[in-house]
């Protein structure tokens, strides 16, 4: 049984071979490709596959099943790799700002027409009241379309182009102007000047060089004013002097003066005018003054007792003087008036000299000068 089922099998492998080398020998060589319009596969001759290949770019799909036979087996073309590429989904930093700017700026746009167009609407709505009135306003008024938005397309950015100048020679330096350039500039800046006012203290001393007489004592006064800019002075001063006369002589009756002191009061307008203006400031003018003098003392023996004895003056005069300016307020210096009698009146009928003796020349007809020292206060 066994040996009957072996040759059973082996039987049907022989049919099986002579089968398998009869359906190779017969069968042939199936060529597909897509047809473009359906996309499906269609069968397709060798001649007409190979007029495609050669006519034709693209890809040929074959089922090229692998025979036995060598004969019959056809040539497959062998196509170049292809190789796809795409830009990358990830954007870059930079292209996002752009495109944030550029919705920014469309956002910003839109707003504005926006605002522009109600604006209008709201003064046509006006106008049309103003025109026809709320009633005809209400009833015809038509619903106003909507704003559009504006798109608006940024142009692109010109390329700037900049110029590189070409090199030039440092010009020559010339040291001397520079360093008076640098002197000029270190100089302290002269603000314009302004008028100033003052008040002067004086002390010193009056005389009556013609006068052998008489003594003087002691002045003193003050003064106030004002200095332009162009350094001319306009001054007032109250001067107070004493002096004291003396005997001409000694032991005999007429040889004594009538009074033994002489009291002066000097009330002066003066224009001045300083000839510098640093620190070291010269200074001449004129002066015209009315004088009053008053005498007192007088003596025992004389017939007729006088008493305020007094004579009033009008004088002239001129005057210098110097000025030391020791900060930008305060200031020491000399001064000098000498001064001539033009008129004058008594205030009694005492007919003799009140200086001399006996009857001569009054002091009032006298030249006199008042030297003093001054302090100068400006403000």
């Amino acid at each position: 049984m066994k040996t009957f089922m072996r040759a059973t099998i082996m039987q049907l492998a022989v049919l099986m071979t002579i089968a398998g080398a009869a359906h190779a020998q017969t069968s042939t060589k199936r060529l597909v490709q897509i047809d473009d319009s359906t996309g499906e596969l269609v069968e397709v001759t060798p001649s007409e596959t190979n007029a495609a290949v050669q006519t034709q770019p693209g890809i040929v799909i074959l089922n090229n099943q692998k025979a036995t036979q060598t004969s019959t087996q056809t040539a497959i073309q062998d196509q170049p790799t292809n190789v796809i590429e795409d830009s990358p989904l990830q954007m870059s930093a930079a292209e996002r700002r752009r495109r944030d700017r550029q919705a920014l700026e469309l956002h910003t746009e839109q707003k504005i027409v926006e605002k522009l167009e109600e604006s209008r609407m709201e003064d046509e709505r006006a106008r049309s009241e103003r025109l026809f009135g709320n009633g005809f306003s209400s009833g015809q008024q038509q619903q106003a379309p909507a704003p559009q938005a504006v798109q608006v397309i940024q142009a692109p950015q010109p390329i700037q182009v900049v110029e590189v100048p070409a090199p030039k020679e440092e010009p020559k330096v010339d040291v001397k102007q520079e360093v008076r350039a640098a002197l000029e500039e270190m100089k302290p800046k002269e603000t314009p000047k302004q008028t100033s006012y003052y008040v002067q203290g004086l002390v010193g001393i009056g005389n009556y060089p013609d006068a052998i007489n008489v003594r003087g004592n002691v002045a003193t006064g003050f003064s106030f004013g004002l200095v332009t800019p162009e350094r001319f002075v306009a001054e007032g001063t109250f001067q107070y002097s004493e002096y004291d006369i003396e005997d001409m002589q000694a032991g005999y009756a007429y040889g004594y003066p009538p009074f033994k002191t002489l009291n002066q009061y000097n009330f002066q307008a003066a224009i001045k005018y300083q000839i510098l203006g640093g620190k070291i400031r010269p200074v001449v003018g004129a002066i015209a003054g009315y004088t009053y003098r008053s005498y007192e003392e007088q003596q025992y023996y004389y017939v007729g007792n006088v008493k305020n004895v007094s004579t009033n003056a009008f004088d002239i005069g001129a005057l210098a003087g110097l000025d030391i300016q020791l900060t930008d307020s305060f200031a020491l210096g000399f001064d000098l008036r000498w001064m001539k009698n033009i008129a004058y009146r008594e205030n009694s009928d005492y007919q003799q000299s009140f200086v001399y003796p006996r009857a001569g020349k009054s002091v009032e007809e006298l030249n006199y000068y008042l030297g003093s020292l001054t302090g100068k206060f400006t403000f």
